[in-house]
């Protein structure tokens, strides 16, 4: 008889290795970078973030630019690229203005996830191909018309061989009702007294940016962090 496998939470303290959905080559990347536990994955942080506030009608994108643009997927295919050995994705974009091609690179998935018909935000960066200007690996998202869901600024984090900045991106999305429920171990007279937000709401904002003040505040509560950990104060 088969002993079902018993599927347990995720915790801060739960190893990458007993992570799924990601690779061998993506777990040997994170410890690469310092990160052995979910809880060392909370704290890699953005070192910048690309600005995607500002909407772009597709007739008026530029090469070289980073842009944001709503639009339907006409159509949308992977193939095997041999010559590079990789898997590519090609889905042709149309906003009512013009159309364009984005390409993503050994995500074959994508073309039975992204659907044919509804509309998308697509951002990222436009760039010249042999075959004409090309919307390369973009950040996507349904467009639900809510303000609140759209993410203004991508966070960027450092990387390591074999892990992406969508892969990365992809597991704090997974890490966020843990963020939100972190414990602050600095008081909160002392947090009021220095005008700092609580930890996790730090976090939230510092990994998934909606204004520019609270990912100032944020970061600056995490900056507190890191002074406040030396052996004089414990946070």
């Amino acid at each position: 008889m088969k002993i079902p496998t018993v599927m347990m939470a995720m915790t801060l303290e739960t190893d990458i290795d007993e992570l799924r959905g990601i690779t061998k080559r993506q777990r040997a990347a994170l410890r690469a970078l310092g990160i052995g536990a979910v809880r060392d994955l909370v704290f890699c942080l953005p070192y910048r973030y690309d600005d995607y506030s500002t909407e772009t009608d597709i007739a008026g994108v530029a090469v070289g630019s980073r842009v944001t643009l709503t639009a339907r997927i006409i159509r949308i295919a992977s193939r095997r690229s041999f010559r590079r050995r990789m898997y590519v994705t090609e889905a042709v974009l149309d906003d009512g203005t013009d159309t364009i091609k984005a390409l993503w690179f050994n995500q074959p998935y994508l073309a039975r996830y992204l659907q044919v018909g509804p509309s998308y935000r697509f951002a990222g960066k436009v760039s010249e191909t042999p075959y004409g200007p090309r919307l390369i690996n973009p950040l996507y998202e349904a467009d639900t018309k809510d303000p609140q869901t759209a993410v203004p600024w991508a966070p960027v984090y450092p990387l390591a061989s074999g892990l992406s900045q969508i892969a990365l991106r992809r597991l704090m999305r997974r890490c966020r009702k843990l963020m939100e429920g972190i414990e602050d171990h600095l008081p909160s007279d002392l947090r009021d007294c220095f005008g700092l937000m609580p930890l996790a709401d730090a976090l939230v904002e510092v990994h998934f940016p909606r204004t520019l003040e609270e990912l100032d505040r944020a970061r600056r509560r995490l900056a507190f962090r890191r002074i406040s950990s030396r052996p004089c104060l414990s946070d």
